[in-house]
Order: C-alpha cells, then structure tokens, then sequence
C-alpha cells in the first residue's frame, strides 16, 4: 500500500471487483442489519480508549481481514443448504463439470428436487471479448514528444463521459508518461483497465481493456477515447493513440444441450441454479458435461473449501504480502484449530503446526462411508462451524480490535457512555481523509 493512498481507495483498489459482483450471501435479512448495528454501537460504546497505528500497512491490514472474514463467512454459508439453519451444514450438493480446463460451474441453487436429476451438456464455440485500445509503440528512454504543461482527454463509457487530465514534465521520458496515465485510469475505476507493454523490439504502449465483455450497448465500442477542446489535446492522441481500437468487444457463443446460446459475459446462470464460467473453447474435445457429484464427494468438497477460506484467514492474519502480522488473530485462530485437531485428525482432516487445514481425501471419504464415522465426521464439523462462525463475527463486527494499537484509558464501568463519534472505529479509519 504506497504512501498517500487512503484506507478507502485502497479498498476499492482490492475489492471493488468482490463487492461489485452479486453475492446473495452479502445480503440480509432487516432483523439481521438491525441486530448488526446494535452490536457495534454497544461494543463501541463500551470499549476502552486505543489509538491506532497511522502506518498504511497496519490500516489495510485491517481491511484485509475483514475481508478475508466475509470470505471466510460466505463461504460456510453456500455449503449449507438452509443458510438460516444449523441443520445439514456441509451437505449442499456440488456440481461438476466433466472439462475444467473449458468452464468451471458452482451450483447456487437450494438443492430442490427438480435440481438434483438435472445434467446437461455445454459446447464452447466463442469466448466474450473486452473492447481493447492499443496505443503507439515507443522508446521508453525517449523524452516525452509533447510540450510540458497540462493535457485532458476525454472518455466516454456507459453513456458517461469523463474527462482525464494529466501532466508532462521538462525532461519527462515516455515511460514515466504513459505509467501515469496507466495509474490514472486504474484510480478512477471507471471500467477501464490500464496497462503498459513492451513490444517485440523493446518499445512500449498503453493497452487500454474494458472491464466488460459483450457486444456494446450502444454503437460498436463500449468506450471511446477522443480529444476534447482544451490545448493540446489532438496532439495527445497522435502522440499516444489511445484512440486505436485493436480488438472490438464480442459476446460468447455456446451450445446448451445442442441449442445455439449467446452471452454478454463469459460468466452467466443456467436455470438459476447453475453459475457457469467460460474459460476456453471447447475444440476437438467436444461438449462439457454438467451434472452432480455424489453426496460424499460433494462432502469432501465442501470441507476443503472451508479449509481453504481458514488457511487464506492465516495468511491474511500472518501479513505475508504487507509485512504486518495480526498476533491477536493468529493466537484465537491457533487456539481453534488446537481445540479439535485430535479429534480431526483420525477423521481425515489434518491441522499443521501453523493452524492451516488440509483435508486427506481418502481417510474422509472412508469415514463417511461407515455410518459411525459419517455421524462422527458431521457432528465434529458441525461444532468446529459453531465455534469458527462465532469468532468470525467477532472479526467482521471489529476488525480494528486485531490491528496494533495502544491502550489509552477504561472506560468508568460504573457510568452510561455516549455512543462514538464515529459508527465505528473501522468506520472511521475508512472515510478519515474525507472528513
């Protein structure tokens, strides 16, 4: 995380593609929001004075542990099959398709009757493309061919049209340039992604890429870099040519159960049941098959992927990519996992020496097959998500308790507190800088 980046474009920055995506497991219920709220005025309320480190690391590495907790939180919600009940957690059927390699499918349905006789087959005949804009090739070394001063453009996207400005420095070489301009786009999150390439003689470019795929709403580009009126603007698009559209946008093609089918996206629903991921065509291999696997595997997989979500928690927690380590964090996640690891390990579920889960497939399978040890299996499972569920409530509700930071003073436990100024502390890390 770079100096001057706030907590809150930094979340964007990381999670805006999370977020944006439709997550029927980030929704509640009123009673749910309510009850939320309510337990993070009353902790708030109540909680001793801290003051928090300022360090941009030590501030994102309180966002991405909230983060990775709701990831965790949404994952133990898609494999039950009633997310309001403690009943039959880990038992939601999971499809599969026959051709990874071609599409990846995750079933989404309520695991109805209708659903699990379903199978049908899926022949990928066209991927959906992005709109792509490649600039003018360039030395990197060269001084930057334009005066120095202010420059604009103008984008239009979604019947929007924004208008970007940027500067050019006395002695400025390209690559700087065309750096700048890449990290003014990716800031401004506007459904254009920036990236600067090096062609095959050692020149450089901006290649500009949509977000979305799909053939384009209206006309036939779904973005449009032009020169606007102010200064110097024309020169920017000769100069750089950003203008140039290399590869037009294009919907996917596919053949559901032999019926020709389009799609905007490469990622679309079969049935309201079935999430579907394009990844290449299908060629010489044919049509991928799409059916259930057996409630036993399906079993198995769940578990690994609650495994996967509390090892990734870890990493969070250990502050591998922004150095900063959240000891608290890993001391309760240690703490669970120490709890049931006698008690996993004859089921097939192995806790190394850092708390991380991995699961021996063959061992779990065994073990669900024998009707004594498929009740011992659940009936661990179902407690370690108890115990798991509540401690990443106790995350998600306040993240910033597991940060560094330094006491400052109790609170009087014998007097009513005023609620924070802020919603919370998390909170008010987020919008600070806008305040």
């Amino acid at each position: 995380m770079s100096t001057g980046l706030t907590t809150y474009n930094y979340f964007m920055s990381n999670y805006a593609a999370s977020i944006n995506k439709s997550n029927r497991y980030d929704s509640h219920k009123k009673s749910e929001l309510k009850g939320i709220y309510n337990s993070i005025v009353k902790m708030n309320k109540d909680n001793p004075v801290y003051m928090f480190k300022k360090s941009q690391e030590a501030t994102a590495l309180a966002v991405d542990i909230k983060e990775s907790a709701r990831e965790l939180t949404n994952t133990m919600a898609s494999i039950a099959k009633d997310r309001y009940s403690d009943d039959n957690l880990f038992n939601k059927r999971v499809a599969y398709s026959s051709n990874p390699d071609v599409l990846d499918v995750n079933y989404i349905g309520e695991d109805s009757e209708e659903d699990m006789g379903t199978s049908f087959s899926i022949e990928v005949k066209e991927l959906a493309k992005p709109q792509v804009n490649r600039g003018i090739e360039m030395f990197p070394n060269d001084d930057v061919m334009l005066g120095s001063g202010d420059y604009s453009f103008d984008v239009d996207i979604n019947e929007i049209n924004y208008e970007m400005q940027f500067s050019v420095n006395p002695g400025e070489n390209n690559e700087t340039l065309l750096n700048r301009i890449a990290k003014l786009f990716n800031k401004s999150s506007i459904g254009i992604s920036a990236d600067v390439k090096t062609g095959e003689y050692g020149q450089i470019y901006l290649e500009l890429t949509s977000t979305a795929t799909g053939e384009a709403s209206y006309g036939d580009k779904i973005f449009e870099i032009k020169a606007n009126e102010s200064a110097g603007s024309e020169d920017v698009m000769k100069y750089m040519g950003l203008d140039n559209t290399a590869q037009f946008s294009s919907n996917s093609a596919f053949l559901l159960n032999g019926n020709e089918r389009s799609s905007f996206a490469n990622e679309f629903t079969v049935n309201k049941s079935f999430e579907i991921n394009l990844k290449d065509i299908s060629g010489a291999e044919g049509a991928v098959t799409i059916g259930f696997k057996t409630p036993t595997d399906s079993i198995v997989d769940n578990i690994s992927k609650v495994a996967d979500a509390f090892n990734h928690m870890i990493d969070t927690a250990k502050g591998e990519e922004g150095g900063f380590t959240s000891n608290k964090l890993l001391r309760e996640m240690g703490h669970l996992t120490n709890e049931y690891k006698n008690e996993f390990e004859s089921l097939g579920i192995n806790i190394d020496g850092e708390g991380r889960m991995s699961v021996d497939e063959d061992l779990l399978v065994s073990n669900l097959n024998d009707e004594g040890g498929n009740k011992e299996v659940m009936e661990s499972m179902s407690k370690f998500e108890n115990s798991l569920s509540r401690m990443t409530r106790r995350v998600l509700l306040n993240p910033m308790e597991y940060t560094d930071k330094t006491l400052v003073s109790y609170k009087n436990p014998t007097v009513n507190h005023y609620n924070a100024p802020y919603f919370s502390a998390y909170s008010g890390l987020m919008f600070n800088s806008y305040c």
